[in-house]
């Protein structure tokens, strides 16, 4: 066990910060010094000197707080944020070679262009990453375990984060991870995730709610794990991390728009890939809301607002990057505030300018019925009664052919043409609505 593992509560001080081999914290709580290694943090928690046996490596980040820079080694990443080159480090050599992964995405075997394994390149952990190396348990060189991690050739290991052996720590982006320590070496944001349900959650330096055989952290603050299950209230909520939760919906990115189509009973979602960056679309079921509604839980960044899905009708909700904003002006900023709103009052939230006011029209205060526009053009086909004198769906399309014409343009964001083809689809389906007999 190495040295640095608490073994027992006395390992820990009041602030539930480790004091084993001497450490130290700064007064933003990030860990200084443990053992011989220190290291030094900037203004944002980031650690920019690690020292050890008097060598000392520097770390640069760039404007998104991404890491460009170690000691001599340089990072460079595409448009999507993506790692995409690395210059000055070490090469492994001996020709193409490949990584094969557990369900984590830890790196379990690395193989040569013959499917042979590369020596020492054979990967085992403990639950929290640290790795199991010759010797152990029956590990030999013999079957391709390492006498030591050999980080000049592989950094990429425990759920295929980088390793730095200057630092001792794996680079999760956002923070810095022990995995001897099995916790971060600096605290999360405080009272963004916390939940009285989950104990674990008020643990501001845990991994993944203490489940690493089975949650992971993509970024370094979200755990993205969700839960579908049944309440008396129907209610969609969005909040940080709740990993305790044991089924759902998984969503391997960051969600930017979510949309609940109350005809079809989905809820639409559009999220950035952690794995290829790019822009995605999923979709998921719900129960039909007579028979028993449904709460939802997914980990992005932002605690978001509660939507009432007891109302028939259409809503949306932005999350992920998105929502500071969005939410600032309806919660006090506070992303803990939990704000319940009928689905009929509650129009898409849209950046763009000429959609907003688009929106505005379809979805109004005085609406007397849920789902603005669509629900109008759908209760005046159904009953032949006009809420107006000319009627809803004329207005209906022309709203089609406005977005349509939006969209054509090219000019959306992501989220803005996510809110938009979910507009013109409830609107085209609220046309076809049939008479009752």
């Amino acid at each position: 066990m190495d040295s640095f593992t608490p073994t027992s509560a006395s390992n820990f001080n009041t602030k539930n910060q480790v004091v084993l081999q001497s450490a130290q914290y700064d007064a933003a709580g990030n860990q200084k010094v443990i053992g011989g290694y220190s290291s030094l943090y900037d203004a944002e928690s980031r650690v920019r000197s690690s020292t050890i046996n008097s060598v000392t490596t520097t770390f640069e980040y760039d404007g998104e707080s991404r890491r460009v820079k170690k000691g001599s080694t340089v990072f460079a990443y595409d448009a999507l944020g993506r790692l995409a080159a690395e210059y000055g480090g070490s090469s492994a050599g001996g020709g193409r070679q490949y990584l094969t992964t557990d369900h984590l995405g830890s790196t379990r075997v690395v193989t040569n262009a013959n499917g042979a394994v590369v020596d020492g390149q054979r990967h085992d952990y403990l639950p929290f990453g640290e790795s199991l190396l010759s010797g152990i348990n029956g590990r030999t060189t013999a079957l391709k375990y390492g006498a030591s991690e050999n980080l000049g050739t592989l950094t990429n290991l425990f759920t295929g984060k980088e390793r730095d052996s200057e630092a001792k720590l794996d680079y999760f982006g956002a923070r810095y991870f022990s995995g001897a320590q099995g916790r971060f070496t600096s605290p999360d944001e405080p009272l963004v995730d916390q939940y009285p349900s989950g104990p674990q959650s008020w643990n501001l330096y845990g991994y993944v709610r203490n489940n690493p055989l089975r949650n992971i952290d993509p970024s370094g603050r979200d755990c993205i794990y969700s839960n579908t299950f049944d309440e008396k209230a129907g209610t969609v909520i969005v909040e940080t991390g709740f990993c305790s939760l044991n089924d759902g919906t998984y969503v391997a990115g960051t969600i930017n728009s979510i949309t609940y189509d109350s005809n079809s009973r989905s809820l639409d979602y559009g999220y950035t890939a952690y794995k290829t960056g790019t822009p995605s679309i999923g979709s998921t079921n719900l129960p039909n809301p007579d028979a028993g509604l449904v709460q939802l839980r997914r980990g992005t960044r932002l605690a978001e607002p509660v939507v009432n899905l007891a109302a028939v009708g259409t809503a949306a909700v932005m999350t992920g990057g998105f929502a500071g904003a969005g939410y600032g002006a309806w919660v006090g900023g506070s992303a803990l505030t939990t704000l319940t709103i009928p689905v009929a009052t509650l129009p898409p939230l849209v950046s763009n300018p000429t959609l907003q006011d688009i929106v505005n029209k379809l979805f109004q205060e005085t609406d007397k019925l849920p789902g603005g526009t669509a629900g109008a053009v759908r209760y005046e086909l159904l009953t032949g009664d006009l809420m107006s004198p000319s009627g809803h769906s004329m207005k209906a399309q022309e709203a089609i052919v406005a977005i349509t014409n939006l969209l054509k343009r090219g000019k959306l964001s992501f989220n803005d043409q996510i809110v938009s083809r979910r507009l013109i689809q409830d609107l085209s389906d609220a046309l076809k609505t049939k008479p009752r007999r």
